[in-house]
């Protein structure tokens, strides 16, 4: 009976020994995997922020800030796909355009013809062909020459195209051998079907135009197409102003 007693008495000496350890040991795991998962956390944030910004990085090298723009715009729901695409399109043509169009402007140069010169000029060659109906041309008071077209047409008559080679001929002998810079200029239309449209008839009138200037000497680089807000000349949107500007310096 005494031997059981002292094996009793051990036995529980030693259990609470046991449990202490044990529960140390539960505390320490617990204390690991605490450690464990705020590191694990802190590198995922850091490995988040890491691929973030490596990612804005390449996508900055592939994409412009302005093509950032529209992208965003587009995104937004302010303009449509296929507004973005046409926007595009006549934005690559006419962004270096508009520049020197400003440029010129605050030079303010112009040519000094005298008006009546360039009439007697266009009158004889008027003198000399039929006027076309569909296309009538004038002098303005600022020495432009304008063509007026009839609805959507685009061509030029041999009327007009003997008038833009005269205007251009009267030009060139009042310049003094200085540079000179041809200013196509066209006024989008409110009453087309769309913007595109209107774009699309304006830049095969102002091609049409470019050309005759082209096969009478004048450099390529010294024709620039543009386009303006809606402005009505005689009541008419379907107008083509010739303006020419020279560089005095």
């Amino acid at each position: 009976m005494s031997g059981d007693r002292r094996d009793d008495d051990a036995g529980a000496i030693a259990w609470p020994g046991f449990v202490d350890i044990l529960s140390s040991v539960m505390i320490m795991f617990l204390f690991f995997m605490l450690i464990t998962s705020i590191v694990m956390f802190a590198l995922n944030i850091e490995y988040r922020k890491k691929l973030k910004e490596e990612s804005e990085k390449k996508f900055a090298e592939i994409v412009s800030t302005e093509l950032k723009d529209k992208l965003s715009e587009l995104l937004s729901g302010n303009i449509t796909v296929d507004q973005l695409k046409d926007k595009l399109e006549y934005e690559s043509i006419v962004d270096d355009l508009s520049n020197k169009t400003e440029t010129l402007q605050h030079q303010n140069t112009a040519l000094n013809i005298q008006i009546d010169e360039l009439e007697k000029v266009l009158e004889q060659v008027r003198s000399d062909t039929v006027q076309g109906t569909e296309q009538r041309t004038n002098v303005s008071k600022d020495n432009n020459l304008v063509i007026m077209f009839n609805n959507n047409d685009i061509t030029l008559s041999k009327e007009t195209i003997a008038v833009v080679e005269a205007y251009m001929q009267a030009v060139l002998k009042h310049s003094d051998g200085k540079k000179l810079t041809f200013r196509l200029l066209t006024s989008d239309n409110p009453n087309a079907q769309t913007i595109s449209v209107s774009r699309e008839v304006s830049l095969a009138r102002s091609l049409n135009v470019r050309n005759v200037l082209i096969r009478g000497s004048i450099p390529t680089e010294q024709v620039n197409i543009e386009y303006s807000k809606p402005e009505s000349i005689d009541d008419s949107y379907n107008w083509l102003k010739i303006v020419v500007e020279i560089d005095d310096s």
